[in-house]
C-alpha cells in the first residue's frame, strides 16, 4: 500500500485529497494567476520560477488542487528539437 511522504509539499496539499495535484500547461502563468485571482479561485502558492518555466498552485471550486505552469520559449525549442512537443 502506498503512503504519503512524511514531508509537506509547498502547496500543502491535505491528505484528505490524496495528496494529488493535477497539472495543466498554460501559455502564461502570470496571466493565468491574475485570471484565477479575479475569478475568486483560492490561490495556494504564488507564481514561482521552476527553472524551465513558471508555476503556481490554485484550488478549484470543487476542492481540486491544481498546478498551472508555462514553459520558457527556449525550453520549448529544446523540447521540439528532441521530439517532445
Amino acid at each position: 500500500m502506498a503512503t504519503r511522504a512524511g514531508k509537506p509539499t509547498q502547496a500543502d496539499i491535505p491528505e484528505a485529497s490524496g495528496g494529488l495535484m493535477l497539472g495543466f500547461a498554460v501559455d502564461d502563468a502570470e496571466v493565468a494567476h491574475k485570471t484565477a485571482m479575479e475569478g475568486g479561485y483560492e490561490i495556494r502558492t504564488p507564481v514561482v520560477d521552476m527553472g524551465s518555466g513558471r508555476t503556481f498552485g490554485v484550488k478549484d471550486p470543487d476542492g481540486n488542487h491544481l498546478q498551472l505552469f508555462d514553459v520558457y520559449p527556449q525550453v520549448k525549442e529544446i523540447q521540439r528539437r528532441i521530439g517532445l512537443d
